[in-house]
């Protein structure tokens, strides 16, 4: 997701996770309509969310160099459209939604847009929108990439879950000048993490980090495909594919491995992950594009 500076979590699943008074939006045109309009809706399940902010007018749900998109639920999009209803178009409104999407930071530079899919329709098309646990990333790794995750990992792994830390050894600690716990993100967004005293990763993350992150397919010219051969050169431990999941498909440090996402206290929505196809692919009836505004400036370090 790059992004320059961490939102604030809310208490997202106190909003309404579905609208219960309103129209049914059967399609995305219906909620683009809603949210133009600032009404509620009942949210077909068959849609899907993806937020964008990284190109002014991008071509596809995730940059393109990523193999997998993820996406968000019709229970986000009527929480999105709860909030454009109860506040307005408002820099808070996007902080919300990127937060319920599961980024851990806004992007730097372009527009954002909300992009409500057509899942149903990427389905009848042959695509598969997949729930984001180890077992479906161990088999994309298996299927796509040729690589085996000994099954000993795959199992830690899984244990695991949302406990980044555990996995990485990237710790909370106490900043020693403003004396108040430091939490794992605070680290990530340290300028040398992972390389940052107070974040204590273990050596096997700190190495894997330096050489997939710079592989990421955030960075210009670089793919999912060619990040995860890199992985294959490298000894596969669970700091090492925690990381490689991070670099080369965005699993970032607060996904929770379960499917639902995950705000650093709790729990929130669900989250899909599909192909990262082309929104000229889904056609015009396929997908709309929803302008939001740019996010609150960033609180101080």
């Amino acid at each position: 997701m790059k992004r320059v500076a961490i939102l604030a979590i809310f208490g997202l699943v106190s909003v309404v996770a579905t609208a219960a008074r309103g129209a049914e939006c059967k399609t995305a045109a219906d909620v683009a309509n809603a949210f133009d309009s600032g009404t509620d809706c009942v949210v077909n399940s068959c849609l899907y969310g993806v937020i964008t902010g990284w190109d002014s007018a991008p071509t596809h749900p995730y940059p393109k160099g990523f193999a997998k998109a993820w996406l968000s639920g019709y229970r986000t999009i009527a929480n999105i459209l709860q909030l454009k209803k109860d506040m307005g178009f408002r820099c808070s409104l996007t902080d919300q939604a990127l937060t319920m999407a599961g980024f851990l930071h806004p992007f730097a530079g372009a527009p954002y847009k909300f992009h409500v899919i057509d899942g149903c329709a990427l389905e009848e098309k042959g695509y598969v929108i997949g729930i984001p646990t180890v077992a479906e990333w161990v088999r994309v790794l298996k299927q796509q990439y040729q690589i085996e995750v000994p099954l000993p990992i795959f199992q830690k792994l899984a244990e695991a879950g949302k406990d980044f830390k555990g996995i990485t050894g990237c710790k909370d600690q106490t900043d020693p000048i403003k004396q108040k716990p430091v939490d794992v993100i605070a680290c990530v967004r340290a300028k040398d993490f992972p390389h940052h005293d107070t974040c204590s990763c273990s050596p096997e993350f700190i190495d894997a980090y330096d050489k997939l992150h710079v592989l990421s397919p955030y960075k210009p010219g670089q793919t999912t495909e060619t990040c995860f051969k890199k992985l294959q050169s490298l000894a596969l431990t669970e700091p090492v594919i925690r990381e490689a999941l991070w670099a080369c498909q965005d699993v970032n440090p607060y996904n929770a491995f379960n499917g639902l996402g995950f705000d650093g206290v709790q729990l929130t929505l669900p989250e899909f992950i599909v192909d990262n196809v082309s929104f000229q692919e889904m056609g015009p009836e396929g997908v709309a594009h929803l302008g939001l505004p740019n996010p609150c400036p960033a609180p101080p370090l």
